[in-house]
């Protein structure tokens, strides 16, 4: 049985716009609260963010469903951070 956010991400990775703002808007607070302890500014705390889920949206084709998808953002958020 899948999770929400892996068929969110099935369907983002099809292209459904719709899906990846949920996929944003349902990790967004997570993603900033890891990201803050990164940045020195809101306006630095903002491009981190920003910068997280484009590289969410462009790594959307390697993500694997065996992968936990929150678990995959987050690492993709550090390694942004």
């Amino acid at each position: 049985m899948s999770s929400p956010d892996s068929s969110l991400a099935e369907q983002a990775k099809a292209g459904d716009l719709e899906a990846m703002n949920q996929l944003v808007a349902e990790h967004h607070a997570a993603i900033t609260r890891l990201l803050w302890r990164f940045a020195r500014s809101h306006a630095d705390l903002e491009d981190l963010v920003q910068e997280t889920f484009l590289r969410m949206v462009r790594g959307l084709p390697a993500w694997r469903p065996q992968q936990p998808f929150a678990h995959w953002l987050l690492w993709i958020a550090t390694n942004t951070g």
